[in-house]
């Protein structure tokens, strides 16, 4: 589904052709595309960068398109060395005091610019960050891989996103939420169960064909 085909879905599926509607169109396929990207993680979505862990330091800068992380792999002095996933509480109860260095155990997510790592780096490692990132938006690409392979998920969301505009009556929005649900729950069983075959941290729940 291209961006013309979902932005004329929209317009029929909602029955709505008033102007402030049709002006605020684009926000609802922002808006929903944005809930996808944080519900389900699509192998699509993923990159893997270089970097350097700065010594000394128990923070590191993730890019601008950082969505979520997935992996972590430092390269320590008996070769590469998976680092875990924490809580930051976890990692501050480890090891409570920051001057506690090392190699690389443990990171957490912090906030949109960095992660947390666990202990503080004594050197600069080399580490490859696997994360999650924000798609450019079908907006302002005309298509997408989201309007390629999942535009069910696409209009029923923007269908969600349209109702709290209108101010839909209970039953619909309820409908249009029922609907993006199991769109989202399709969408999560295809990324979990078709397209990831073999797990380290989480179990393996692959799908039958």
């Amino acid at each position: 589904m291209t961006y013309i085909e979902l932005r004329a879905a929209i317009q029929e599926y909602a029955q709505d052709f008033e102007a402030s509607f049709v002006e605020n169109i684009d926000n609802f396929i922002k808006l929903a595309e944005g809930r996808i990207a944080l519900r389900v993680r699509l192998p699509n979505f993923r990159k893997d960068v270089s970097a350097a862990v700065v010594a000394h330091s128990n923070l590191l800068a993730v890019p601008t398109d950082f969505l979520a992380p997935d992996s972590l792999i430092a390269l320590g002095p008996d070769g590469y060395v998976t680092v875990l996933n924490k809580d930051p509480e976890f990692i501050d109860e480890c090891y409570p005091d920051p001057f506690c260095e090392g190699l690389l155990r443990f990171y957490a997510y912090l906030n949109q610019a960095s992660l947390k790592l666990g202990p503080t780096p004594d050197q600069a490692y080399p580490v490859r960050l696997g994360y999650f990132f924000q798609p450019p938006s079908i907006v302002l690409t005309g298509s997408s891989w989201l309007g390629d392979h999942f535009p069910h998920a696409m209009l029923t969301g923007a269908l969600v996103e349209a109702g709290i505009y209108q101010k839909a009556e209970d039953d619909m929005f309820q409908r249009y939420m029922q609907m993006f649900e199991a769109d989202i729950k399709m969408d999560s069983d295809h990324a979990k169960g078709r397209t990831k075959k073999d797990t380290q941290q989480e179990p393996d729940v692959r799908v039958q064909v």
